[in-house]
C-alpha cells in the first residue's frame, strides 16, 4: 500500500507480484482510495483484461462502500453487453434509446446520482425507464464518478480510449492496471489489424445488385489482393508493382510470406474510398454483413492510429484463405 501512495505522489509506475487470492485487488484499491482523498488525483481507473477480473474489483469496492466509503464507482462494459436493442445494431436513427437521448439524459444521471457503486443493474435499469442508451448513459456517468472499473481498451487503445479522460493533459489520473503482464499483447492487437479475403468476399456477395459505387470499390481492393496472391504464387516479391514506392529489395520475403516496412499506399486509397461509399450507400438491410465488415476491418486497418504500423503480408498455402496484417512490433 505504501508503494501504491509514493508512486502516486511521485507520479511514477509500480510492479507489484503476490500469489493469487492475497489480497492485491485491496491492496492496490485502499490507497488509491486515499490518493483521491488527498487530492494526489483526480480520477482511479482500474484497468483490466477480462470481466471476471472486473467483478472481483467491484467486489472490492463494495467492501469499501459498506465501510462507508462515500466516493462514486463505476464499472463501465462493452456496448454489445449494454444494448437493448442488439438486432438495430446501433442505427441512432431508429433506435428508440438514441432518438431522444440528450431531452432524457438529464433525470437520467439524477437517478444514477443516488447510488454509490454503479454497476450493470443499475445502468440497465435506468435506461429502461428513462429510455436513454444505457452504454453512452454509462459513458456520460462516469465522469461524474471518483473510480471506473473498465477494460484496457478504455485507457489504451487509440480507437476507443476515453478522450474525454485522457485527451486532456491537466487531468491526472491513477491507472492501476490488473494482470499488466497481459498488457503488451493486449497493446499488440490494438495497433494491429487484420483484412481477411474471405470476409472481404462476403461483404462483396452482400453488396450485389444493392450499390454499384461500392461493388466497384470492392472490386478494386479485391483486384489488389488477387494480384499480390498470384505474384506471391510465383515466387515474386509481391508489393513490388503494386505500390509504386516499394522496391523489390524492401520486401521480406519468405516461403508463403511477405513483409515492408512501407505502408500500401495504393491499398490504402482503395480502401478507404470503400469504406467512404459504404457510409455513403448505409443501408439496414445489408449492415450485419457489408456494414459490419467495413466498420470493424477497413476502418480498425487503416486508420491513422496504427499508420506507422509494419505491413505484413501472409499466405497460407494450399489453402485459398489468406489475410493481410499490418501489425505492431
Amino acid at each position: 500500500m505504501h508503494e501504491v501512495l509514493g508512486a502516486t505522489r511521485q507520479s511514477s509506475a509500480v510492479f507489484i507480484a503476490a500469489p493469487t487470492g492475497i489480497g492485491k485487488t485491496m491492496a492496490a484499491l485502499y490507497p488509491a482510495v486515499k490518493a483521491l482523498a488527498n487530492r494526489l488525483a483526480d480520477r482511479v481507473f482500474y484497468l483490466t483484461n477480462m470481466t471476471s477480473a472486473r467483478l472481483v474489483a467491484a467486489r472490492a469496492m463494495s467492501d469499501l462502500h459498506r465501510s462507508g466509503l462515500l466516493m462514486k464507482s463505476l464499472v463501465l462494459y462493452a456496448k454489445e453487453k449494454l444494448c437493448l436493442k442488439p438486432e438495430l445494431y446501433c442505427d441512432t436513427n431508429r433506435c428508440p434509446y438514441a432518438l431522444f437521448y440528450y431531452d432524457h439524459l438529464p433525470d437520467a444521471l439524477g437517478r444514477l446520482f443516488l447510488y454509490e457503486q454503479i454497476g450493470e443493474t443499475e445502468i440497465l435499469d435506468c435506461a429502461r425507464a428513462c429510455q436513454v442508451c444505457p452504454f453512452e448513459l454509462a459513458l456520460d456517468m462516469a465522469v461524474y464518478c471518483d473510480i471506473i472499473i473498465c477494460d484496457y481498451n478504455y485507457a489504451f487503445d487509440p480507437r476507443v480510449r476515453l478522450e474525454r479522460f485522457f485527451a486532456q493533459e491537466q487531468q491526472k489520473h491513477l491507472l492501476l492496471i490488473d494482470e499488466a503482464h497481459n498488457l503488451p499483447e493486449r497493446s499488440r492487437s490494438m495497433y494491429s489489424a487484420e483484412l481477411d479475403l474471405e470476409t472481404l468476399i462476403k461483404a462483396r456477395q452482400a453488396v450485389q445488385g444493392r450499390s454499384g459505387p461500392l461493388e466497384s470499390d470492392f472490386d478494386r481492393v479485391l483486384d489488389w489482393l488477387n494480384r499480390l496472391k498470384e505474384a506471391i504464387s510465383t515466387n515474386q516479391p509481391g508489393f513490388f508493382g503494386l505500390e509504386p514506392q516499394v522496391q523489390p529489395t524492401a520486401v521480406m520475403q519468405a516461403e508463403n510470406f511477405r513483409a515492408m516496412r512501407d505502408l500500401p499506399q495504393e491499398l490504402l486509397a482503395r480502401c478507404t474510398a470503400s469504406m467512404r461509399t459504404a457510409i455513403f450507400f448505409w443501408k439496414p438491410t445489408w449492415i450485419l454483413t457489408g456494414g459490419l465488415f467495413c466498420s470493424r476491418v477497413f476502418s480498425r486497418c487503416f486508420s491513422s492510429a496504427v499508420s506507422q504500423s509494419s505491413f505484413m503480408m501472409m499466405l497460407t498455402s494450399p489453402a485459398p484463405a489468406w489475410t493481410i496484417k499490418k501489425t505492431a512490433w
